[in-house]
C-alpha cells in the first residue's frame, strides 16, 4: 500500500493539486469511495496535470454528482461506476460492480461495461501507476498517444 502523502508529494511539479475543501458534501456519489480515495480528498478537491505520459484531471469532489449525472454514466453504466477523473482520451473510474471493487479507465464515447479496462485495486495504486507508467497493455493502448 502506498501512503497518500508520499504520493502526492512525489508528483510532478506541473500537477496542480486544488485546496481541499473546509467542508466535504453531505451527502452524494463520494460516499461511496473507497478509503485511499477520500485520503486523497483531504489533501486536495482534486488536481490536474501531466504525470508520466498522460494528463491527469482529478474532478473536484463537490462536482462529482453533477459530472457522472451530466454525461450519463448512471444511463448506462448501472450505477456500478464512479467516474473520478479524465486523462487526454479515457474516463478513471472507481468500480464497485463485482464482488472485488477495483479502479478501471474506459474510452471517451464507449459507455460499455465491456470495454471497461481494470488499472489497479486502490486509488492510490492506481496513481502509482500513472507515475511509473506501469498499466496493463489494454489499459496502456487507452491511456498513450
Amino acid at each position: 500500500m502506498y501512503r497518500m502523502r508520499e504520493l502526492l508529494e512525489s508528483m510532478p511539479a506541473n500537477w496542480h493539486l486544488r485546496p481541499p475543501l473546509r467542508f466535504g458534501p453531505a451527502e452524494g456519489l463520494f460516499q461511496k469511495l473507497p478509503g485511499d480515495c477520500l485520503e486523497f480528498f483531504k489533501y486536495a478537491n482534486g488536481g490536474e496535470g501531466k504525470i508520466g505520459k498522460v494528463y491527469l484531471t482529478i474532478w473536484q469532489l463537490d462536482n462529482l454528482d453533477d459530472l457522472n449525472i451530466g454525461y450519463g454514466f448512471h444511463n448506462h453504466m448501472h450505477d456500478k461506476l464512479i467516474v473520478v477523473g479524465t486523462t487526454d482520451d479515457a474516463f478513471v473510474a472507481f468500480d464497485f460492480s463485482e464482488q472485488k471493487s477495483h479502479w478501471v479507465v474506459f474510452p471517451f464515447g464507449d459507455f460499455c461495461l465491456g470495454e471497461v479496462c481494470t488499472v489497479s485495486d486502490s486509488f492510490s495504486a492506481l496513481l502509482f501507476a500513472f507515475l511509473n507508467n506501469e498499466f496493463p497493455d489494454r489499459a496502456k493502448k487507452m491511456l498513450t498517444p
